[in-house]
């Protein structure tokens, strides 16, 4: 990731720590399965007692700020241990601001812009803690010039692990968005700029098993909106950045790759072997947003084993994990 940094909860333990920074390193890996119409934002509560827009005046530092909150709708799901999300921010002047730059290296607000819970146990007044307070994980903020993603990560002892229960609404996390260094010296500038805030993902993770559980698309409303207008005017950028299916010829010389790119440009596919070796490598010029599916050859056959498909466009990567057997 680019700029990316992890934050953890005040809480966490080393153990879930390290958790915490697997399930983001691992972000875009292959997922085994979906399910569609399960997750929600809200600011300021949970589900349909939240709000879609959150307006700041924008003339003060102090906090505590405004909460956002993601939940997702359980499917039959056992022996869960921890949950990775996906918020995407776009802004509608098509330039990520100061004030929305979180994170290490010098950016504009550094570490103290944003903070996550996974803790439900004091509110919002509508939030059951289905996971009685034992939730600790971490964040990180990935930024490119024209927008964000926030990837937050969580789990849960491993002897707490247990089912879902289906059909429940399960709140996930809260990210405080801080109001500091928006005024006086040193502010940062972009406050009052609208933005948009889609939670694009939620995956659902077992004990052992590295491909979760995706959940998308709305339950009731899976995006909110900073500073106006109250209804979603939607991007076309709003796609995240994705590789979404690898399949290998048995024959170990060549695949179909399928991917998504949220805007214009040139893309890079690469498979590497889990030595971290460049096994194959192809650029495709002037693709436009959206989904593509195209060849990827290697110059050898592979062997049977692990290899990872890494896409890049525009500064940004992501990846997905292949298993092949000949």
């Amino acid at each position: 990731m680019t700029n990316a940094v992890l934050h953890h909860a005040p809480q966490q333990t080393r153990a879930l720590a390290m958790l915490a920074a697997i399930v983001i390193a691992s972000s875009v890996a292959e997922a085994r399965s979906s399910a569609e119409n399960a997750i929600n934002l809200s600011w300021n509560d949970c589900g349909t007692h939240g709000q879609a827009l959150e307006t700041f005046a924008c003339n003060t530092n102090l906090n505590p700020g405004s909460r956002l909150i993601g939940s997702f709708l359980a499917p039959d799901f056992d022996e869960f241990i921890g949950m990775r999300a996906q918020i995407e921010l776009t802004p509608d002047g098509g330039v990520l601001p100061d004030w929305w730059k979180h994170g290490t290296g010098g950016l504009c607000r550094s570490t103290n812009g944003m903070t996550a819970s996974f803790d439900f146990t004091s509110g919002p007044g509508s939030c059951a803690d289905f996971f009685q307070g034992l939730a600790t994980g971490g964040y990180a903020v990935d930024h490119r010039p024209d927008r964000a993603t926030i990837y937050l990560s969580c789990g849960v002892p491993y002897d707490n692990r247990g089912p879902l229960v289906p059909g429940t609404e399960y709140y996930a996390f809260q990210l405080n968005v801080l109001h500091s260094r928006t005024t006086g010296t040193g502010s940062c500038a972009g406050c009052s700029d609208p933005m948009r805030l889609e939670l694009v993902r939620v995956e659902l993770m077992k004990y052992g098993d590295i491909d979760g559980l995706v959940l998308t698309g709305p339950l009731n409303r899976n995006w909110v909106r900073w500073q106006g207008p109250n209804v979603d005017v939607g991007f076309p950028g709003a796609v995240p950045l994705a590789v979404s299916r690898v399949v290998w010829n048995t024959d170990g010389r060549a695949g179909r790759v399928a991917f998504d790119l949220p805007r214009a440009g040139a893309a890079t596919l690469e498979l590497f072997d889990v030595a971290g070796r460049s096994r194959g490598r192809e650029t495709f010029d002037g693709l436009g947003p959206g989904r593509h599916d195209v060849t990827l050859t290697a110059p050898r056959a592979l062997a049977s084993g692990v290899y990872f498909v890494r896409l890049t466009h525009g500064g940004a990567h992501a990846e997905r994990r292949l298993v092949f057997t000949r």
